[in-house]
């Protein structure tokens, strides 16, 4: 009942407290817009691994005089790892602007990031998709 009563009162405030700090400067909206695309495409990281796996566990199964079959599995791991580290080195080097640092500067420093952060959600999904696609095709 103490929660009910007090706790949970003293919750809600807090909430609405923190959310009212008025409307949001042209930096975080940019910054809001980056992290939108980046928590969409970070699941999709554990789905490259997942692929990855999947990739090698079908390699043991050719035959090694099926090269061109070979080679083009290792460019898929390739360009699968290739679209995982590009999103790890992205979430290294972002570096989280004051909201209230509204100079060009800063602006033109979160376009780039944008611009980045769409090329790594591109990569990854492009290469999740085409190895999808080339595992279909060799099943059986």
């Amino acid at each position: 009942m103490y929660l009910v009563k007090f706790v949970f009162p003293l919750f809600i405030i807090f909430a609405v407290a923190c959310n009212s700090s008025g409307p949001a400067t042209p930096t975080q909206k940019l910054h809001d817009d980056i992290m939108f695309v980046h928590d969409d495409v970070m699941p999709k990281t554990a789905d490259i691994r997942r692929m990855v796996k999947r990739i090698k566990l079908k390699r043991k199964d050719i035959t090694a005089n099926n090269t061109s079959l070979l080679k083009l599995l290792d460019q898929q791991v390739n360009n699968l790892n290739k679209a995982d580290d590009d999103m790890m080195d992205w979430m290294a080097d972002y570096k989280k602007p004051s909201f209230q640092d509204t100079t060009e500067n800063t602006m033109n420093y979160l376009r780039n990031q944008k611009d980045q952060i769409d090329m790594v959600k591109l990569k990854i999904e492009k290469s999740l998709s085409e190895s999808g696609r080339i595992m279909e095709n060799i099943k059986g």
